[in-house]
């Protein structure tokens, strides 16, 4: 036996019980031992736990345990358990103290309340009814305490609380035994009570009362709703207790216990339901029979019989159309054949139109002819040092012009077989350096190291000088368009092979480009030399180009007999091999590297380059030109030097990145940049707050209206084509700037009026309107500053200041204090307050800064425009 006990009781027979946290113990009155109640019983139950709080023997003879898992009672004859717990209807599953009264009912003390079990016995079977009892009853407390129980002589119970005791007489209690008569009461769809023919979407639901009513049809998009009933029992409605079951989707009852009858549905698939409803009043008394409503769901339309009506139409249709494409193909294959035949005559005339295209390259060598002399003229000769950069920018153009005219005719000539050879005698060494000291400039340009590596001090061969220039201008050009930063070394040597089971090896004249640029992924390497095939680079530097370069240095190779390879490594370089076979030949030997130029940018160099891409002049407007062109960007800023401050981008990513550290006054921008094009670029700039109100001007050759309308869609303020009139261009931007400058002082102007009439852009109205509504929110908060307002509108303090002075030539600062003191001129004007009550009013601590900037503002103290405006 546990040392433990909880309770004690006797029963008629004067056996004792005992209650511990071990179970049930008895001391019979003749044996005198203590004998456990349940110890190898053949009983077909067990306690619900073993730890009892209070044990009694009831006047039927039946044994009742409280524990702190309900109530368990003992049958001794059967040797049976039943059990009452909450789901069965107790306050509470923590029963600690019983009594049975002089009726033979059981009264049960629980930590939520009090219990009345009415218990019918017969046959050996307990039945039994419940009546709960609460505070609201009466109780000084619903928890009772552990063995706080007595039943005196005279049938009274006594009954310990944790708020006091409490005494009854269980005969005086008169319970409510009317059976209550459940009605529904109201019908609510979408938080709207629905009333007789009352319209509701359009259509009226009922046409009675919901009382009166057996049915009630709803539409597809009625289905949530919430029936509402009553017992229509008032002694204590708060017990009146419902169950209900919608038939058709409810598989169990549910239970309300607080007294509000309701139930609530929603998302109801069509069909028909059937709401069925009892009720109970506080003496556990229900309802004999049901009240029932049927609830008819209507499909929607894509659900009802048309609506499968037109699906099979549909599918009809469908079925009609698939038959007529299968006979269309059978058609196109037979037009294909037709097609065939007319193939030898489209080529035909693909052969006239290349004819005439070779034939307007050949016209195009005129004049480009006619425009490189004379620009060769012009800066052999002296001229002004301010002039000499555009003059070098024209010239190089035109020589790129002239050389894509060359290529495109030497294309043709391989087309037709006309190309051959024009072999003569000389050194290779000296050639190939000579063009190697051509592209020092565009080394030094790009920072490139470029070196000229040989072990020969002569190699005398044959080979067409023409043709050799193109293929060593090609390779290295090429190397120049994929590398960045880094190195590129051309290297010239003499290498020997066996060939074709020769027993004399073949001497070759090695050429070697290798660079440290971007590399070319293994899969492209077998088709680099192929016609018109280019490589767009994903996220990487993208070049100009046709894909027409690569293809004739392989064709001028193998003219003289040789052969081209290219080894290459994606991000780390490429080395392209020509070998050209060398015959009668003379070399010298003399190991030696000569470095074109070292990578490095000479101070003047540098200062100079520097002062083209980003002039910084702080009094003057900042343009920004954004183009990948560095030629076009110099010839823009050489331009627009004198009257405004320039910075240059040669991408959209870093034109992206200047804007929003500079915050540039206009942006020109070209449309097709690697990386980003311009309607990106544009697009971007537009939809971030902190740049949305820059003006951008779109420079491009696109000259259709299709290019015009994605430019001005991407939120472009301008759209001009190139070649485009220099004047037309300078007013257009001198224009543009002096419209934000009007801008800036309607905002000045009309900052107590509704943002709608400020012309300003629709991201940078919202930017405006949210701005003054939180100054306006905190205007009587002295300690309002601008790191609270940069905070609210979710923008660093650079990014705001720069926002504001763009938009309204204000700074933060001067923009709060000037909502500020339109307030308090507004409240001067219709208020009878005093000044210093209306200077607080709008945030201002001391009076006399108040009047200070209140005079600053308006030119006359707010005493004077109190007056003023009063009269």
């Amino acid at each position: 036996m546990s040392d433990y006990i909880l309770s004690a009781f006797t029963d008629s027979r004067k056996n004792i019980y005992f209650g511990s946290d071990l179970g049930i113990y008895t001391i019979s009155k003749n044996q005198k031992e203590i004998i456990s109640c349940f110890d190898n019983s053949n009983s077909l139950d067990s306690l619900t736990m073993s730890s009892s709080n209070y044990v009694m023997v009831d006047s039927r003879g039946l044994l009742w345990v409280a524990t702190n898992k309900g109530i368990n009672i003992y049958d001794p004859v059967n040797k049976r358990f039943k059990y009452i717990t909450a789901a069965d209807g107790l306050p509470g599953n923590a029963v600690v103290s019983l009594v049975e009264d002089d009726e033979g009912n059981i009264w049960a003390g629980t930590r939520n309340g009090l219990a009345c079990i009415y218990c019918k016995f017969q046959d050996r079977i307990l039945t039994y009814s419940l009546t709960l009892f609460d505070a609201d009853d009466g109780l000084p407390s619903a928890v009772f305490n552990t063995n706080a129980v007595f039943k005196d002589h005279d049938g009274l119970i006594y009954m310990g609380t944790t708020g006091g005791y409490v005494s009854f007489d269980p005969k005086e209690i008169v319970f409510n035994r009317n059976i209550p008569q459940p009605r529904f009461t109201d019908l609510i769809i979408a938080n709207q009570t629905i009333r007789p023919n009352v319209e509701h979407n359009g259509r009226i639901i009922i046409t009675q009362s919901i009382t009166s009513l057996n049915e009630v049809v709803l539409k597809y998009g009625e289905t949530n709703f919430t029936v509402l009933f009553s017992a229509l029992d008032f002694i204590q409605p708060k017990k009146n207790r419902y169950k209900y079951m919608l038939e058709g989707l409810d598989r169990q009852w549910i239970m309300i216990t607080n007294g509000i009858g309701a139930a609530f549905y929603s998302n109801l698939n069509p069909g028909t339901y059937t709401l069925v409803v009892y009720t109970g009043n506080e003496g556990n008394v229900w309802s004999s029979d049901p009240i029932m409503l049927r609830i008819v769901v209507k499909p929607p339309f894509w659900l009802s019989w048309w609506a499968y009506i037109i699906y099979v139409v549909i599918a009809a249709f469908l079925i009609g159309l698939f038959v007529k494409y299968m006979l269309k193909k059978q058609k196109e294959k037979y037009e294909q054949a037709q097609r065939i035949s007319e193939v030898d005559k489209l080529h035909e005339v693909d052969e006239l139109k290349l004819k005439f295209f070779t034939n307007i390259s050949h016209e195009f060598k005129t004049p480009l002819t006619l425009i490189i002399s004379p620009l060769e003229k012009l800066i052999k000769s002296p001229v002004y040092e301010m002039e000499k950069p555009t003059l070098d920018i024209m010239y190089k153009n035109a020589n790129g012009l002239l050389s894509m005219v060359n290529e495109i005719l030497d294309f043709r000539k391989f087309d037709l077989n006309k190309m051959s050879l024009n072999i003569s005698k000389g050194d290779m060494i000296e050639f190939a350096k000579e063009i190697c000291m051509s592209f020092k400039s565009l080394a030094a340009e790009k920072s490139v190291k470029l070196t000229f590596t040989t072990y020969l001090q002569e190699l005398q061969m044959e080979f067409d000088g023409e043709k050799m220039h193109k293929i060593i201008t090609n390779l290295i050009s090429n190397a120049f368009k994929y590398t960045k930063e880094g190195q590129i070394d051309v290297s010239v040597g003499i290498s020997e092979s066996v060939h074709d089971n020769s027993p004399v090896p073949t001497k070759f004249m090695g050429l070697k480009v290798s660079d440290t640029g971007i590399g070319i992924e293994h899969k492209y390497l077998d088709k680099i030399f192929d016609r018109f095939f280019r490589i767009e680079h994903t996220g990487k530097q993208n070049q100009p180009g046709t894909g027409v370069g690569l293809h004739l240095v392989s064709e001028f190779v193998k003219l003289h007999g040789g052969e081209v390879s290219v080894e290459s490594m994606e991000g780390k370089g490429s080395v392209f091999t020509v070998l050209i076979p060398v015959r009668d030949s003379a070399l010298k030997d003399s190991e030696v590297q000569n470095v074109i130029y070292s990578g490095i940018l000479e101070p003047d160099a540098s200062v100079n380059n520097e002062s083209k891409k980003n002039v910084q002049q702080s009094n003057l407007p900042q343009l920004l030109i954004v183009d990948d062109n560095e030629d076009f960007c110099d010839f823009i800023a050489d331009l627009f030097v004198s009257d405004y401050s320039i910075s240059v981008a040669n991408d959209g990513e870093e034109g992206c990145r200047i804007v929003l550290d500079q915050v540039p006054d206009i942006i020109l921008c070209d449309v097709m940049m690697p990386k980003m094009n311009g309607y990106e670029f544009c697009r971007k700039i537009k939809e971030d707050i902190r740049t949305s109100h820059i003006p951008i001007i779109l420079l491009t050759a696109k000259s259709s209206e299709e290019s015009k309308y994605s430019g001005i869609e991407a939120g472009a303020d301008d759209y001009i084509s190139k070649p485009f009139n220099i004047d037309i261009l300078k007013l257009k931007i001198a224009k543009i700037i002096e419209k934000q400058k009007i801008l800036q002082n309607n905002f000045r102007k009309k900052i107590d009026v509704s943002p709608n009439e400020i012309e300003i852009l629709s991201l940078d109205e919202k930017f405006v309107q949210k701005a003054v509504s939180l100054v306006e929110k905190n205007i009587g908060n002295p300690e309002f500053r601008v790191e609270d307002l940069c905070k609210k509108m979710g923008m660093s303090r650079v990014y705001f200041y720069k926002k504001t002075l763009a938009l309204t030539d204000k700074t933060p600062s001067e923009f709060i204090r000037l909502i500020r003191l339109k307030r308090a001129a507004d409240l001067l004007e219709k208020s009878q307050l005093f000044v210093n009550e209306i200077a607080l009013q709008v945030g201002f601590n001391e009076v006399k800064y108040f009047r200070k900037y209140f005079k600053d503002e308006f030119g006359i103290t707010p005493n004077e425009y109190k007056k003023k405006t009063s009269k």
